[in-house]
């Protein structure tokens, strides 16, 4: 199964994502939750990405669990090391 954490980011296009496990028959589940108002509006954090990954990551780690999953894949872009600097 596939497992997306929304963060609340408005610009979040899973259209791509879906299709893929579509067509794979893959399980897909989208949680959307409240990490951007958490991280930008109640925190307000100068440095966000922190925050928002272990954030991301306890979430992930409880969904998997709560749908009997015992192993997790992290799935990273190609331009994910240019985002990070």
């Amino acid at each position: 199964m596939a497992i997306t954490i929304h963060t609340g980011l408005t610009n979040f296009d899973t259209t791509a994502l879906k299709k893929i496990c579509e067509e794979l028959n893959i399980e897909h589940i989208i949680y959307e939750s409240n990490i951007s108002n958490v991280v930008f509006n109640i925190r307000k954090e100068e440095n966000p990405c922190s925050l928002c990954a272990n954030m991301r990551r306890g979430m992930l780690n409880s969904l998997a669990v709560e749908h009997g999953c015992n192993k997790i894949a992290l799935g990273h872009h190609m331009d994910d090391l240019v985002e990070t600097l």
